[in-house]
């Protein structure tokens, strides 16, 4: 392999790779390519994508890379080469949160590359291809709409809340998921569902107009493998205005917890059940909790 290098050195770019190769790594995507960022302009590496196009031999089969955490995916293309080419396959395995990355909120990407001819995940089934483009903007509220936010509590059993622009609490609920296929399918249901139940209620502004609900933001506290189903749900065309919000539990703790109360992860819940009940009967719309509040709707 080669080492690691950054693109600055544009000069010295294509002498550092070799005249061809099955896979290549680097830190930073190829220009165009996974490489959207937080603010809408594509940061990747144009000297390391004309060094490829321009290898002697054929392209990488696998082009493993980092660096826009935005851009985490994985997606088919071809390469013009001064010869035949072939397909390569891109894997961005950024793991970090958009933007200021200070924690991580994906796991690994797992790659087969023991085939010969084709490049699997770890279920040896081909790895899909799949582009993921950060939301960078979010849709203008518009006259006679009123924001929710759809909070949820990340696992199989969490869960989820719905507010409002002025806070106030709509709807909470725990949910129960089978495994995490019943995640994948449900979680996109659920956003329909809830979004749906919320605008049939026909709510009405002060000057006598009805409010529109838009949902605008999806909170989810939590990372990992999971974090994916809750992201990838809002991948269709009707979901694409919302925002995908990640939320560490140290850091609303942080805000809302005493150091006593953050002592213990038993403290922690115990803590959590008394402001939820708190939040219910303060801002919610459906009066008092009644009996033992579980942790996963807390």
């Amino acid at each position: 392999g080669h080492g690691g290098f950054s693109s600055k050195y544009k000069r010295s770019t294509s002498s550092l790779l070799p005249s061809t190769c099955d896979i290549l790594a680097t830190h930073e995507p190829p220009k165009n390519i996974l490489d959207r960022c937080l603010s809408g302009e594509k940061a990747g590496s144009s000297s390391l994508r004309t060094a490829v196009e321009n290898m002697k031999g054929l392209p990488p089969k696998l082009w493993v890379c980092g660096h826009i955490h935005e851009g985490r995916g994985a997606v088919r293309t071809t390469f013009g080469t001064q010869r035949d080419t072939r397909e390569t396959l891109i894997v961005n395995a950024s793991n970090a949160n958009p933007g200021r990355a200070n924690h991580l909120v994906y796991g690994p990407i797992v790659v087969d590359v023991s085939s010969k001819d084709e490049i699997t995940d770890g279920s040896k089934k081909p790895i899909a291809q799949e582009k993921r483009t950060f939301r960078a903007q979010k849709r203008e509220k518009q006259e006679g709409e009123q924001e929710l936010l759809l909070a949820i509590d990340l696992g199989l059993r969490c869960g989820a809340s719905l507010f409002d622009d002025t806070g106030k609490l709509l709807r909470y609920e725990q949910l129960r998921f089978a495994d995490e296929e019943d995640l994948h399918k449900r979680a996109p249901e659920l956003i329909d569902s809830w979004r749906n139940d919320i605008n049939a209620e026909n709510s009405i502004d002060s000057n006598g107009l009805e409010i529109k609900n838009i949902l605008s933001y999806l909170a989810v506290e939590g990372g990992g493998h999971l974090f994916d189903a809750w992201e990838s749900s809002l991948d269709s065309e009707d979901k694409k205005d919302i925002q995908l919000v990640s939320v560490r539990p140290e850091e609303w703790r942080s805000h809302l917890l005493t150091p006593k109360e953050r002592a213990s992860s038993r403290s922690c819940k115990e803590a959590a059940r008394l402001i939820a009940r708190q939040v219910v009967s303060d801002f919610g719309l459906m009066g008092d909790h009644k009996g033992r509040f579980k942790t996963d709707a807390a």
